[in-house]
């Protein structure tokens, strides 16, 4: 994943979590959140009955035959050259419900639910900065000169079409999402998260 996919993942899951947590509340749940589980503090877990868990698993590839397609310059007269990949997007979504006093510690999850989006195949361009150095003397005190590829991307289209498969993803997500966190089998989660702590003494 590049840093720019990383950036539109991380605003993506920033929406997902306030989007799941505005649908327990619909469903008359109270809620606390969204949080990363790193930053749930103890009080917390204590006076939760349980804590929901959205994870979500890409398997990013890329052709390793990419195809040069031409050269042009770009704003600041930067020159780069054009190439032609393929991207694949495999992704699927893991809902958790776990008993917050016990996980990650005892990875005490009440359950675990998928939903596999599949993979997707797409085409995408991409142009790499280009340097200038000598690859040789004409023997008169003068060089020759040649053009090469750096590391710097100046331009990408990968984010915006991960971005696109985002958009399009979410609404089953959250479809999913809603169906999966049903009221009743979560009064039960309840009972057996609080059967569990009185076992373990919590």
């Amino acid at each position: 994943m590049t840093t720019g996919m990383l950036k539109v993942f991380k605003s993506f899951a920033g929406s997902l979590g306030e989007d799941v947590q505005a649908q327990l509340v619909a469903k008359g749940m109270t809620t606390k959140g969204p949080y990363a589980m790193s930053e749930v503090t103890y009080p917390d877990k204590k006076g939760a009955d349980l804590t929901i868990s959205t994870n979500i698993i890409f398997d990013i590839n890329y052709s390793s035959n990419a195809k040069y397609i031409g050269e042009r310059s770009f704003t600041g007269g930067v020159y780069g050259r054009m190439y032609c990949a393929v991207m694949t997007v495999g992704m699927k979504v893991y809902y958790k419900m776990l008993e917050p006093m016990l996980e990650p510690l005892s990875e005490e999850k009440m359950w675990i639910k998928k939903l596999d989006l599949g993979v997707q195949e797409f085409p995408f361009t991409y142009a790499m900065q280009q340097e200038r150095y000598v690859t040789g003397s004409d023997g008169c005190g003068g060089y020759y000169y040649g053009w090469r590829d750096t590391n710097t991307y100046i331009y990408d289209e990968r984010v915006k079409i991960f971005s696109d498969i985002l958009k399009g993803a979410y609404p089953q997500i959250m479809k999913t999402a809603w169906n999966y966190l049903d009221t009743d089998e979560m009064l039960n989660l309840k009972l057996k998260s609080q059967e569990i702590r009185e076992r373990k003494r919590y």
